[in-house]
């Protein structure tokens, strides 16, 4: 205790070649932080994963509902539509994956969700029919559930990959920045 406030020690971490510093409470909160960091990384491939999976089966089924102009990019069908943002994803996986700064791997799923989420934007702008977003294809069908449904869980997985990305550290440790 220092002038009346309590000094708190630090544990320092090498992450990335680079010095991080974390408050230590008896190395709980960092072990938890990491854990919580982790644990999004792995959420975000596998919701990654499994969209793209879906739209590229989606996207080479013979369904005429696919050669319909896409709303916001009418220059472009919604099967061609699909299989461009299934490429993108698979594309934003691989970067996650096959790279070791956390940073990069944050950047690349707040890039893509600003992506999903413009896109969503533009579907309200254009006044799509129903304003459902086509952005799983024709799953629905299989599995059952309304076009309205999956355009929610869609909506809202976007929403949560960029909610976690840019609130997620490494972009802020307790409400220092990184250097």
């Amino acid at each position: 205790m220092r002038n009346g406030t309590i000094v708190m020690s630090r544990d320092r971490r090498e992450r990335s070649g680079r010095l991080v510093e974390f408050p230590s409470f008896g190395g709980l909160a960092s072990s938890v932080d990491l854990l919580v960091r982790r644990c999004f990384i792995y959420f975000s491939v596998a919701v990654l994963s499994l969209t793209a999976m879906a739209k590229l089966i989606s996207g080479v089924q013979p369904a005429a509902v696919l050669m319909v102009a896409d709303p916001v990019f009418p220059f472009v069908n919604l099967r061609q539509s699909l299989l461009g943002a299934a490429t993108v994803e698979l594309i934003v996986v691989a970067v996650i994956l096959s790279t070791p700064a956390r940073t990069v791997r944050l950047q690349a799923i707040a890039w893509l969700s600003t992506l999903f989420l413009t896109y969503r934007l533009g579907l309200f702008l254009v006044a799509a029919p129903h304003r459902f977003c086509p952005c799983l294809g024709t799953i629905g069908g299989w599995i059952g559930v309304s076009d309205r449904v999956l355009s929610y869980i869609s909506f809202s997985l976007a929403v949560s990959l960029f909610a976690g990305a840019v609130r997620s550290p490494p972009y802020r440790v307790y409400g220092q920045r990184l250097k």
